[in-house]
Formats: structure tokens, C-alpha cells, sequence
């Protein structure tokens, strides 16, 4: 039995002793296993989301046609074996292919894909699984998804030379189920064209980065009670740009990143916000 059990160690000892020495030479310089590609011709990705629930993969970029005419498609693959199911001719940017980015994100509660461009383009919302195009909304600017929400409602930023605002659109159908206008205080609009917009779930409200008269601002959309506020936030000069914002739910606390320039210096300030 002792010899049995030493020959046993031994054998375990060499496949142990293999297995290091394989990997070793893989890290050493040894290429990994491609187990497949896809060529999409004259396709130039910019974004990539992965629905592991349907095991789908979609990449949003721009194809140009030999025409010359530039087009932004959605390809939709098989996450399981990278094959290419179908490609979707949109018009996610509204014909701003040169200066704005696409984006797309997973809707799991509605099972579906939304996607845009930033800078007042088409959304669109695809059947997480076939591909699809379900529904679009115009002039959207950002989205994101309701955190917690059983239907998966879209918040939609919107901005036009009318109005300043958020859409709330049905998760999967697309259709407008709520709109709220920033108060006129807010009298220089939006940030930029991509406002970082940070969504509270459980208190269901959007905080959007704004501009008023007397410096930079923050545009509040209660969800729950259908109606928003702006409110002044001071963060050092009125030249500060909003940059960045992110949302503790658990805190309630809002972190809001900005930069700009006072008395010829450029300084960068963090501030704590309140989100009740």
C-alpha cells in the first residue's frame, strides 16, 4: 500500500510539474487559442456590449459603403460561438458621424439593447436576443436604465434649442411614458453634449450637470413625483465644468468631479452632494 500511495504522489507530482511548465511557456510568448473571427468589411467599431442573459454580443461602429456613404450599424453576434448573426443600418447619430461617440447599453428587466449617439442622435431599442429594432426615439442625447426598476424603464436626455429635459420611455415598446423640462434658471443649458448623468434607483430621480447665471448647476428630475428642480452648486469659479458624476445609493451621497480655471490657474474640485 506505501508504494502504491508513493508511485500515486509521484505520478501527481509530474502532472502538477506539466501543467506549470505549460503554462509557463504560454506566458512566455506562446499565442492563446483564437477560436474565432469575424470580418465585417469597411466596419469601424467604437462600442462593444455583451448581454451574458441571451448570450449576444453587439457592436456599435460605423460602415462605409463604396459609395462613400457613411452609415452607423449595429452587429449582433452569437456570444456562445462569435458567429455573426445580423447587421442593423441605423441612423443613430443623426447624421453627425464625425463628431460624436455611439453608445449601448443592457436593458436585462425588458430584454433589450438600447443604443445612441451622444450629441441629440436617434435611439434605439433592439430584442436583446434576434436583433431586432423595436422602437427609436429622437433628439437623445444619453440614457440610462432605471436601477431596480421591474420594466426596465429608459431615462432619455434630451436637448434642442426648445428644450432641456428628460424623457422616461417603456423599457422594450419605447414609447414616452413621463417628460420633465429643467426650470428655466437653468438659463445656459446642459453641459456639453455628454452630460455624465447619474440615476438613483430607489429615490428615482436623474441628476443632470446644467449651467445657470450664477455658475454651474445641477438639474434634479423627480421621477417619482413628476417635476425637477435646478440647484446651484458651488464648486469654486463660474467657469467650473461638471465632468464627472457618480451616485452611492446606499449613502445617498452624489460625487461631483469638475475643473476649470480661477485667476489663470486651472484647479480641479471634488464636491459631496445630498442626493434626498
Amino acid at each position: 500500500v506505501g508504494k502504491v500511495s508513493a508511485m500515486w504522489r509521484r505520478i501527481c507530482v509530474l502532472l502538477l510539474f506539466a501543467v506549470v511548465m505549460r503554462a509557463s511557456s504560454v506566458r512566455a510568448g506562446q499565442p492563446a487559442l483564437v477560436e474565432h473571427t469575424v470580418a465585417i468589411p469597411d466596419f469601424m467599431p467604437q462600442v462593444l456590449t455583451v448581454d451574458e442573459h441571451t448570450e449576444r454580443t453587439f457592436v456599435a461602429g460605423s460602415r462605409q459603403y463604396p459609395t462613400g456613404r457613411l452609415v452607423e450599424t449595429i452587429a449582433v453576434l452569437d456570444s456562445r460561438t462569435g458567429s455573426l448573426l445580423r447587421t442593423v443600418d441605423t441612423s443613430l447619430l443623426g447624421g453627425a458621424e464625425q463628431c460624436c461617440r455611439m453608445w449601448a447599453i443592457v436593458d436585462r428587466p425588458a430584454g433589450t439593447i438600447v443604443a445612441g449617439g451622444q450629441g441629440g442622435a436617434t435611439l434605439y431599442v433592439f430584442d436583446a436576443r434576434s436583433g431586432n429594432v423595436l422602437a427609436t426615439a429622437r433628439e437623445s442625447s444619453g440614457a440610462a436604465i432605471l436601477p431596480g426598476d421591474p420594466a426596465g424603464r429608459i431615462v432619455s436626455l434630451v436637448e434642442t434649442g426648445r428644450f432641456s429635459g428628460v424623457q422616461v420611455l417603456n423599457g422594450r415598446s419605447g414609447k414616452i411614458i413621463a417628460v420633465l423640462r429643467c426650470p428655466a434658471n437653468m438659463s445656459y443649458g446642459f453641459q456639453r453634449w455628454t452630460a455624465p448623468m447619474a440615476v438613483d434607483g430607489p429615490l428615482q430621480r436623474v441628476f443632470v450637470p446644467a449651467a445657470g447665471a450664477q455658475g454651474p448647476g445641477i438639474c434634479v428630475f423627480d421621477l417619482l413625483h413628476s417635476r425637477a428642480q435646478f440647484v446651484s452648486v458651488a464648486i469654486g469659479s463660474a467657469y467650473q465644468i461638471i465632468d464627472a458624476m457618480a451616485l452611492d445609493q446606499h449613502t445617498a451621497h452624489l460625487f461631483v468631479a469638475s475643473d476649470g480655471a480661477t485667476g489663470g490657474e486651472v484647479s480641479s474640485t471634488l464636491t459631496l452632494l445630498d442626493a434626498r
